[in-house]
Parts: structure tokens; C-alpha cells; sequence
């Protein structure tokens, strides 16, 4: 598909919380492709990012934008601020990304490109949309990748540990509050999941709210690699749903599978591995760690595994596992905002036994499993194509910012 033609060339600045690269993380890459399939059809895409500690990353490496700049900022947990936390209505998670110095960088951008459109990753990066209005006209539109509260309130519902539990209940209510606060002073939202932009109708925001979804590279020739992983997870286990899933699979799940099919291996891919788990006992697990090609050891898997129990958004390794015809074996909430129909183009369990169940059949059924990933590799190609994605997104964006005009011309 060609590029969208607009009736000029718009100038879009990007603010996002960490540099987007590498492209091993949903967030990463739904901030980057949409960002380099913008510039590709034509339009003035800055990056401006914070270049956190925890994720530095040189900005060099994230191509095909006009410019990139990030600013280095240290957000790393410390007690101290988990203690003044507890007794502060802001929540910490968002303030931890406060900057002056991204501040002073952000307001010379504005004021030396004059942008179209500010469009904000994440809602913790609200915080600037202040300082946005008062050196700029543009139309100021949040990028919602998940309901961030949602995410740490089914933590909290999940956490077994006393302490903990604690602390994300705190913290949760907090979340949502400054989320509902802020979503009001951008013009418009842009919801990853259908589920996410009900949301924000519900609680009240008035403006436009479009469904612009991640989207997947479907490769043009698909990786040359054999199926010979019985079953699979790839992900950043830093990331606490993630980390959290894996092990209530392995705990739930894997024992009374691996006991029925003794030759089946799990293999567990992901950055930030646990040092606990290089050592651990469960027959039959395998942890990988980072690995070096994600793309290829996804379609190398008999079935792609994503054991979710909390977290929010959309998971974009489903839609990047579909478009390598790799069956999906998902809990509910793992494939929330994924238009996949379960035992058509997906296959969805919303509790171990169901999990157990699910995983059986893709073993015993490996025809029925493969046409469930050819099914879903339709849907990745037919719903979740970054360039008709972009369009769609670009159109929106000529439509506000007319509208906006029309209306400042009649005043």
C-alpha cells in the first residue's frame, strides 16, 4: 500500500518515556514502526525521549525518523521515594518521570518547529501537556498503549505476598485518579484495544477517541527454522505481568502437562531473566534468555504461549506470533483487544484447566493447531497492517486539525 496523501506535509512531534529500540518490547515497537511508517508516508516525525537509566539506549540506533533526541534521566526506584510515595495523592510511577531537563528540550522543539500535532506515548508523559499548550498551538492527542492503573490493580488482585499486595493497592487508586484527571486536557485519544476506548468514553472524556492499534510486520518470506519447541514464551521479564504469568504457569499448568507428554519442552525466552531461574528444577523448562532473533524462535514454536494475568493494552508478540502462522495459546486478559475468534484463529482459556486443556489439544490436533495459525496469520495481515494502520491514523489527524482551523476562522 502507498504512503497517505494529505494536503500537506505535517509536522509531528512524538514524546515518549525511554528510547524505542530495541525492538524487543510492545511498547518499543509500537512507538517505532508507527513513528517510521508516518515519516515514510511522508510526513516530519521528531522523537523526543527521555533516556532513562534503566533503559539507555543510544538514539542513533532508531532509524528512518527526522530527528531523534533524548534526554538522559535517571528514574530508578529508591526507598526514599517509595516511602514519601505512601504519603503523596501523585503517584510515584508518574513522577519518577519528571524532568527539567526534558523540559527545557522540549519547549525549544516546540517552539522551533511550531508542530501540527503532539501526540504523547503513555499517559505517565501527560504530565508535559501543560507545558505543550504554553509554547504551542498544535493538537495535543494522547497515545493510550494500556489503562496503566488496570494493570497494577490486577496485580494487586494476583500478588500472594502480604506487603506487596499492599503497596499496589495503594498505589493503583492513585493511578487511576491521575489518569481520569489528565485525559481531559489532550484533544483527542488514541486507544490500542476497543476495550480501552470504552473506557475513556465511560469515564467521561468528550473528545474524539479512535481505535489505532499496533500493528505487525508480516515478514515477506517467513523465517527458514523447523517447529521443534513443543511450546514457547518470549518477553521482558522485567516487566511484572509477564514475570508473573510465567510463573503461574509453571506452577499451575506445567506439572500435570509435562507428566501426560514427558518428551514436551517449555522454553522460556525473554531479557531480564531472573538470576533465581538459571538454576531452577521444573523438568522439562528450559530458560533461553535473551535470545537473538525473537522472530525466529517464535516460528519455531508448535504453539506460542502467553500466560497473562494482568497487564493491559494489547500484546503485540500475539500479533507477531500470528503473522508467522505460529498457533496462539492465550488467557483472556493476554489477548485482550486481539480480534481472534478462540478455536478459529486463536485459542483463549480463562483458567489453568482450560490453559492444560488448550495446550493438549494443539499437541494431539498438530493439523487442527496449524490451520489455527494460518487463520490467525489472515488476521495479522488483514487487520493489523502498520500501513493501513498509519493511514487511518493520518487521516484523523488532517480531519482535526481542518476542524480546529474552520473553528478558529469563525470566531
Amino acid at each position: 500500500m502507498g504512503g497517505v496523501f494529505l494536503s500537506k506535509s505535517l509536522k509531528i512531534v512524538q514524546l515518549n518515556n525511554r528510547v524505542p529500540f530495541p525492538l524487543n518490547d510492545g511498547g518499543n515497537i509500537a512507538t517505532y514502526y508507527l513513528a517510521q511508517h508516518m515519516t515514510k508516508a511522508g510526513h516530519e516525525v521528531h522523537l523526543l525521549c527521555l533516556n532513562t537509566d534503566k533503559h539507555f539506549q543510544d538514539p542513533a540506533q532508531v532509524k528512518g525518523i527526522r530527528t531523534v533526541n533524548a534526554v538522559p534521566h535517571a528514574t530508578r526506584i529508591t526507598p526514599w521515594g517509595l516511602l514519601g510515595s505512601l504519603f503523596s495523592a501523585f503517584p510515584y510511577n508518574v513522577k519518577r518521570f519528571y524532568s527539567p531537563d526534558f523540559e527545557t528540550e522540549l519547549i525549544a522543539l516546540l517552539e522551533r518547529l511550531q508542530p501540527d500535532v503532539v501526540q504523547v506515548e503513555g499517559s505517565y508523559m501527560g504530565m508535559y501537556v501543560p507545558l505543550i499548550r504554553a509554547h504551542s498551538n498544535a493538537l495535543v492527542v494522547l497515545r493510550s498503549h494500556n489503562i496503566e492503573h488496570q494493570i497494577w490493580s490486577r496485580l494487586a488482585n494476583a500478588e500472594t505476598h502480604v506487603l506487596k499486595r499492599w503497596y499496589l493497592q495503594n498505589l493503583s487508586p492513585k493511578i487511576k485518579a491521575y489518569e481520569d484527571r489528565s485525559m481531559h486536557n489532550f484533544d483527542a485519544i488514541l486507544a490500542i484495544t476497543p476495550e480501552d476506548a470504552r473506557y475513556y468514553h465511560v469515564q467521561g472524556f468528550t473528545g474524539p477517541v479512535l481505535h489505532v492499534p499496533a500493528g505487525a510486520t508480516v515478514p515477506a518470506v517467513m523465517p527458514d527454522v523447523p517447529r521443534t519447541k513443543a511450546l514457547g514464551f518470549i518477553g521482558s521479564l522485567e516487566w511484572l505481568p509477564n514475570l508473573q504469568g510465567v510463573e503461574w504457569f509453571v506452577k499451575n499448568c506445567w506439572p500435570a502437562l509435562h507428566a501426560a507428554f514427558p518428551d514436551k519442552v517449555f522454553y522460556i525466552a525473554g531479557k531480564h531473566t531472573p538470576a533465581t531461574w538459571w538454576v531452577r528444577q521444573e523438568s522439562g523448562v528450559q530458560v533461553l534468555g535473551e535470545v537473538e532473533n525473537a522472530q525466529e524462535f517464535m516460528a519455531s514454536c508448535q504453539l506460542f504461549l502467553v500466560p497473562l494475568l494482568s497487564g493491559g493494552g494489547m500484546r503485540i508478540k500475539i500479533v507477531e506470533a500470528m503473522a508467522l502462522k505460529t498457533p496462539v495459546v492465550s488467557t483472556l486478559i493476554g489477548a485482550e483487544g486481539i480480534a481472534a475468534e478462540d478455536g478459529k484463529e486463536i485459542l483463549l482459556a480463562s483458567d489453568a484447566e482450560q490453559m492444560k486443556e488448550k495446550i493438549r489439544f494443539g499437541w494431539q490436533h498438530p493439523e487442527e493447531a496449524a490451520h489455527i495459525g494460518l487463520q490467525g496469520a489472515e488476521v495479522a495481515r488483514n487487520k493489523y497492517d502498520w500501513n493501513t494502520i498509519t493511514q487511518h491514523l493520518l487521516a484523523f489527524y488532517q480531519q482535526r486539525i481542518d476542524t480546529k482551523k474552520t473553528v478558529k476562522t469563525n470566531e
